[in-house]
């Protein structure tokens, strides 16, 4: 019996590794000023060393994040249980999103339909995954 080739979910794993790693790169090479016109032009305050030198650590687990979905994308049957960790992962950066909207004054800095907009696109990310991810035999 020849295994199903999977193409949708090897061709979303592609894209969201692009993006990713794309993302990532862009995040650990701009500066300051890039960094400023991309947070839609926060007070001056905002904008300070210890966040941009988190954003460029962000960058850097991104770039190692994308790596893990080019291993994914080569084989997704054999590595089926990375793909539910981000499902897994997806679903508690949905959460925390509007979360952080309450508890911190990101408000000042995004309106709250951006946040909102992300957490609905995580899940929808998720939906698809789920819905594209290798159905698992039981082992006899």
């Amino acid at each position: 019996m020849s295994k199903p080739p999977y193409r949708a979910l090897r061709a979303v794993l592609l894209i969201f590794f692009m993006i990713s790693i794309l993302g990532g790169l862009l995040m650990i090479l701009v500066g300051r000023p890039f960094l400023a016109r991309l947070m839609l032009n926060p007070p001056p305050g905002e904008l300070s060393t210890l966040f941009v030198f988190l954003m460029k650590e962000v960058g850097g687990i991104l770039v190692w994040m994308s790596f893990i979905l080019y291993v994914v994308w080569r084989d997704p049957v054999r590595h089926a249980r990375v793909i539910d960790a981000s499902i897994l992962g997806l679903c508690v950066l949905a959460v925390t999103s509007p979360l952080s909207l309450y508890t911190t004054d990101v408000r000042s800095l995004y309106p709250a339909y951006f946040v909102w907009g992300r957490s609905v696109a995580r899940l929808a990310v998720a939906a698809l995954f789920f819905y594209l991810r290798p159905e698992e035999k039981p082992s006899a």
